[in-house]
């Protein structure tokens, strides 16, 4: 399916020599076929099980046969899409072609120029062993004349469009003929496409009913991605195209496509930090918050920023793969605590909220007037860097440690101890933000290894060690290893390795939160098992299997089967 949707791009960079009337934007259409709309009689000219097709264009209004600005007819292998006998002209008849039901499908293009609106199609026979062979069997197209207005079909939605939402398809029937006695529509083939591969990600039959008017294609399961979409409408009705050949649900429309595509995204963004800063922060310290945020597929439209509940400053963005947003919040009373919150919104509506944070205002050691001796109520600093004589007159000295408070004397300038021109002191300590580190080998490995580990298969037994600061609470999680509380600050577990997996730290304590992430990459021959029993004994089944992908996990592979129609003879129209 892939490679016929590359020859639709094809054919519209090629358009301006080939068929001039093309739009690479057309999202209205016109024209309608019958695949079989006769056989005239017998003819083995192409060949043992061949048949002979020539194509008949006719106006939609009035049913006359008519030449336009151009045709091509052509046949093409189903294996390789190579072109195997073609024609062109400007009608009202092209070809006769050769044609192989077993292994061709059909292609035509209109181009109708000012007078008549342009066709496409691709069409391959549904049950190709009812076909008759030796035949000139005859394919009519009729073609809209551009005086009488309008389109016979077009799409309506999604076009151009980001969602967070698996999307209905919907398309708008106007006008149809009543050939062969066709009252309204039978079925809806839908196709949907990844606009960066290629390949098709839907191709189904929907069953429809009624006439003109505004069709809803249900919602189809799809990942999140760039799409574009087409489909053929086909219609009730039968009719006797000779030789003892009757298809049923024989008319059709060409085949519409837009090339504008849309996008679903129903993921939200992350935030990658959310922090303040400096760290620790002091009551001399002017104070910012900031969020960091990235989205791959819709990007960032908003960031918002939330001191103590309120919001207090909004970023707006285009649509960026990840962006920054700060508040600066200034100078804040030692002492006071805060919190902080980051949300965001990606170009799809999708929000995420960030978790509440806190910190509290630290404040600097500082005694004012003493005279400089230090009394025995005197804390000693932490980190041993800050100078211990923390009561030295004008000179602040951070205390920076887990707990509560300092509460000191300073001397005054009587140089007695404990009377009246003493100074009380007291300090805040400021917790210390946690860290965190897990690292993993295998027992037989020297040294542990952080960040990405390579070296295992699955089975292997894999030693995990880790190590905490200044937490109260880690947890780890990874495959074979559910979320789990550890001891603190160190510690080891061993796991047997089943696949690529993530296994995460992360801690919390007074001083904030922290993650640590190692990964175990596993690599595996990928495999599959043997094919299971076709779900039916004709008209499309499937079959499935296990296989191991290259990181060692496991999926389920499966494939169509048992093509062969149960009866009838109709005519299936295909996806480019």
């Amino acid at each position: 399916m892939r490679l016929r949707f590359y020859l639709i791009l094809a054919a519209l960079v090629l358009a301006s020599a080939v068929l001039p009337g093309l739009r690479a934007d057309a999202v209205e259409m016109s024209g309608w076929s019958t695949m079989a709309s006769e056989v005239v009689g017998d003819d083995a000219s192409c060949g043992t099980g061949l048949v002979k097709h020539e194509l008949v264009v006719r106006n939609l209004d009035n049913g006359n046969q008519i030449s336009v600005n151009g045709s091509i007819f052509r046949s093409r292998l189903k294996s390789t899409d190579a072109i195997y006998e073609g024609a062109s002209g400007s009608g009202p008849t092209i070809g006769p072609i050769c044609f192989n039901p077993d292994d061709h499908y059909l292609e035509m293009y209109i181009d109708g120029g000012s007078n008549y609106y342009d066709y496409i199609s691709w069409n391959e026979w549904k049950t190709p062993g009812l076909v008759p062979r030796e035949k000139l069997m005859r394919t009519t197209i009729w073609v809209r004349p551009t005086s009488n207005a309008g389109f016979d079909f077009r799409h309506v939605s999604p076009i151009n469009v980001v969602m967070n939402l698996n999307p209905d398809y919907e398309v708008q029937l106007s006008n149809y003929p009543t050939t062969y006695g066709a009252t309204e529509v039978s079925t809806v083939k839908l196709a949907v496409f990844n606009w960066l591969t290629g390949d098709i990600v839907i191709s189904t039959d929907i069953a429809l009913g009624g006439g003109n008017g505004l069709k809803t294609l249900p919602t189809q399961g799809i990942a999140d991605g760039i799409f574009v979409w087409g489909y053929y409408i086909k219609l009730n009705g039968s009719h006797d195209a000779g030789g003892g050949f009757t298809p049923i649900q024989e008319l059709g429309s060409g085949y519409s496509w837009v090339d504008t595509p849309f996008m679903l995204d129903r993921t939200a963004p992350a935030i990658d930090t959310a922090s303040y800063s400096p760290m620790p922060a002091y009551e001399t310290d002017p104070i910012t918050i900031t969020g960091n945020v990235s989205d791959s597929l819709a990007g960032i439209n908003e960031i918002r920023v939330y001191l103590d509940g309120i919001l207090v400053n909004t970023c707006a963005f285009a649509s960026v793969a990840s962006a920054a947003c700060s508040f600066p919040a200034g100078l804040l009373p030692a002492g006071s605590s805060h919190t902080y919150q980051i949300e965001a919104t990606d170009g799809a509506g999708n929000i995420i909220v960030g978790a509440l944070q806190g910190f509290t205002v630290g404040t600097t050691g500082q005694c004012g007037s003493a005279n400089g001796s230090v009394s025995a109520f005197a804390p000693v600093a932490f980190p041993a860097t800050v100078p211990n004589n923390i009561c030295q007159s004008g000179t602040p000295s951070a205390i920076i440690d887990i707990g509560s408070s300092f509460d000191w004397t300073c001397d005054g300038s009587d140089s007695i101890p404990l009377t009246l021109d003493d100074r009380a002191c007291s300090v805040v300590k400021v917790p210390q933000p946690p860290t965190a580190l897990i690292q993993v080998k295998r027992p037989v490995d020297a040294t542990y290894t952080s960040g990405t580990y390579s070296s295992a298969t699955v089975g292997d037994t894999l030693e995990f060690d880790w190590t905490t600061n200044f937490a109260d609470v880690c947890t780890i999680f990874g495959y074979n290893w559910p979320l789990e509380s550890v001891s603190v600050p160190v510690g080891t577990k061993n796991i047997i390795a089943g696949t690529t997996s993530d296994y995460t730290l992360d801690c919390t304590g007074p001083g904030g939160a922290t993650q640590s992430v190692v990964r175990v990459d596993l690599t595996c021959a990928p495999t599959c098992g043997a094919w299971g029993a076709c779900s039916v004994t004709c008209g499309n089944g499937t079959q499935d299997r296990s296989c191991i992908a290259a990181d060692c996990s496991v999926y389920n592979d499966n494939q169509v089967c048992n093509l062969q129609g149960c009866s009838g003879g109709n005519w299936l129209e295909v996806t480019p």
